[in-house]
């Protein structure tokens, strides 16, 4: 078992710090920032994606990791329950509780059944809630009906001086 780290940060050299002292460099492989093409290489040779964020907006690596059917587990801040589907295509945590995640990776890790599961949960979540086809559609119908009730609103125009439209 090994484990990715990719892109970079204020914590990484902390990090490879931690993992020489804890003999880990065997595992634990720091991959640096990567394009979009070796990002998509690299979440299709993954079991499952980690992503332990204290703060996130939405989490759109989220989005792609599903999208290409990975099983996740996250920890429940900002957007992220909303980027995955919680207890389907993914495992929540609090944040800042490492033991919670690890029991989770390790849960996930060992249960290839619901790891299967939630891959393809996770890939229809995405296909069903961020779709541009079906955003892009969606965003229509609301300007039709903002447009529709905005005419409806509109009073109509008269002549102040004689009453006429």
């Amino acid at each position: 078992m090994e484990y990715r780290i990719a892109g970079g940060g204020q914590q990484e050299n902390r990090l490879k710090q931690m993992v020489r002292e804890l003999g880990l460099s065997k595992r634990v492989h720091f991959l640096g920032p990567l394009d979009q093409t070796e990002v998509i290489r690299q979440l299709q040779e993954a079991d499952l994606f980690l992503l332990t964020s204290i703060r996130e907006w939405l989490g759109m690596v989220l989005l792609e990791a599903q999208a290409i059917g990975l099983p996740v587990v996250a920890t429940r801040v900002g957007g992220i329950p909303e980027a995955v589907d919680p207890d389907h295509s993914a495992v929540l945590v609090p944040p800042e509780d490492p033991q919670a995640a690890a029991r989770a990776l390790d849960e996930c890790l060992h249960a290839s059944e619901m790891r299967i599961r939630m891959g393809r949960a996770g890939r229809r979540h995405v296909e069903n809630r961020f779709d541009v086809d079906n955003l892009n559609d969606t965003l229509v119908q609301i300007f039709r009906d903002l447009c529709r009730n905005t005419k409806r609103r509109t009073p109509e125009k008269t002549d102040q001086n004689t009453g006429r439209e």
